[in-house]
């Protein structure tokens, strides 16, 4: 018998993660691998799912990715990239086939579904830290402040949307510097500094002529950026800087674009309070990242939280593999108790 492992992946060849590994039963693991792009899908209820794999465009040396592959059975799936594009193209519909079969993952399908929507996301996030907040002063933990970054959503589906009082106000006036974001779109892309009034204006009569939908938040002054990241129980903090905003453009302010160092970040006590109740959004996260900034008056402001696809730090990156592959292999250890 083997078990089968599906690796939406195009980043890392994980054949060789796994190679001479056997589950506790003698089962070995059988990986097969894609990108989003190249998957086909026929799920049903009652009776599981087929699975088309199309060779993959730059394949994986001494593996089957240079071939096309079905499948009529997978045991659990590994999804390391996000299923949506820069051009607002999603994979949605091949998420919902594998929920539909009920095909586990990590991290669940239902997380990268609901992950799908940034700004439900976003909100999930504020209720997360509001917790987690409440968890540090109940146990006594003398951290810095811990907030999220304020956001208001606008549809962009009515003109009655510029008429109406921004919540908690009696007009519609924003503090500038702001940020305006637009749709789901991520590593920098889609956004705007918007320096005055006039600028948003400007921008809004362009974002009126399509249907994404499109956020405000403050432009946060702040030292450095670092993350919060978690794989299973394995938690590490380290630092995102941006050398262009430190050595050529001080007036650079996204620090996850240009050329990027990172070095490691103390783990603190409230560290890992805050992101493990991150990693119960949606039912439970097995991978994610929260982006943090800090800021000497304001304290420690999350500015996203990313899902089971975030990137991980080059320096650790090998152990933070071995770390996915270790629970991947839980997994489908307690696929065998299980049965």
């Amino acid at each position: 018998m083997t078990k089968i492992v599906l690796c939406i992946d195009y980043g890392t060849n994980w054949t060789p993660q796994f190679a001479k590994r056997t589950l506790s039963n003698g089962e070995k693991i059988q990986i097969e691998q894609a990108e989003w792009k190249d998957i086909s899908i026929v799920s049903s209820t009652q009776n599981g799912l087929v699975v088309h794999l199309k060779a993959m465009d730059n394949p994986w040396p001494f593996t089957n990715t240079k071939e096309e592959r079905t499948l009529n059975h997978v045991d659990l799936v590994l999804v390391r990239n996000f299923p949506t594009d820069l051009h607002n193209n999603d994979f949605k519909s091949i998420v919902m086939g594998f929920m539909v079969a009920g095909i586990p993952c990590v991290n669940s399908f239902h997380s990268i579904f609901m992950s799908m929507n940034r700004v439900v996301l976003q909100g999930e996030l504020k209720r997360a830290t509001d917790v987690a907040r409440r968890r540090m002063e109940s146990e006594g933990h003398k951290n810095p402040p811990v907030s999220v970054v304020p956001m208001t959503y606008f549809p962009n589906k009515s003109h009655l949307e510029n008429s109406l009082t921004l919540p908690g106000r009696r007009d519609r006036e924003f503090n500038y510097p702001s940020v305006i974001k637009v749709g789901n779109t991520h590593a920098g892309y889609g956004k705007m500094r918007v320096t005055n009034k006039s600028d948003h204006l400007d921008l809004s009569s362009i974002l009126a002529l399509n249907n994404d939908y499109y956020t405000v938040e403050p432009l946060v002054s702040y030292q450095f950026e670092y993350r919060i990241q978690k794989i299973g129980n394995n938690i590490r903090c380290f630092r995102r800087n941006n050398t262009n905003r430190e050595n050529v453009d001080k007036n650079e302010w996204k620090n996850n674009w240009g050329n990027l160092a990172f070095e490691d970040h103390p783990t603190e006590e409230f560290h890992r309070i805050w992101i493990e109740e991150c990693s119960k959004i949606f039912g439970g996260m097995d991978i994610c990242a929260l982006d943090v900034l800090h800021s000497e008056t304001e304290g420690e402001i999350a500015l996203e939280l990313n899902d089971t696809a975030c990137g991980l730090m080059f320096q650790h990156e090998q152990e933070d593999i071995g770390h996915i592959r270790d629970l991947l292999i839980e997994r489908l250890e307690s696929q065998i108790k299980s049965n």
